[in-house]
């Protein structure tokens, strides 16, 4: 007999994760802005802040409202690229549509989703299945195997 509290801790989990999607669906993660020179954080912030505004207002319309901006891992003296940038916008309308236009950012800025370290770890693992599944494809594409079809 099975016990009724086995699923507690799945149930949990999904709940936590649920959850968590629901508040990261207000941000974006900005890669390519470069770092202040600022010497103050709160400068630096408010730098960084005006130009995600440029960046995200050239996208979406109506103009996304900005609440948070947060410079993501700890700085580094030798900088060798940009940190991210989390950006934390007043609906996940704005989100949505500042995503669905990303095509028009320059090529040195990215923005993706933030998406969860459960959704990562997915995303991760499907794009190690397409790779082994293109490779098995490709070897069986060089090899002389042929299809041959047959009227009746």
């Amino acid at each position: 007999m099975e016990k009724p509290y086995k699923n507690v801790v799945n149930l949990d989990i999904v709940i936590n994760e649920i959850q968590e999607r629901k508040n990261r669906s207000l941000n974006l993660i900005v890669f390519g802005i470069p770092e202040s020179t600022e010497n103050s954080p709160e400068d630096g912030k408010s730098l960084h802040k005006d130009q995600l505004s440029k960046t995200i207002t050239s996208l979406a319309t109506p103009e996304p409202e900005i609440l948070t901006v947060i410079r993501l891992s700890k700085p580094v003296s030798k900088i060798e690229k940009p940190r991210p940038i989390e950006v934390v916008l007043a609906n996940k309308y704005n989100a949505i549509n500042v995503l669905k236009n990303k095509g028009k950012l320059p090529n040195s800025v990215k923005v993706k989703a933030d998406m969860t370290p459960y959704q990562r770890d997915q995303l991760r693992r499907l794009r190690e299945e397409l790779a082994a599944r293109t490779k098995k494809v490709s070897k069986i594409l060089r090899s002389n195997i042929s299809i041959i079809y047959q009227r009746l």
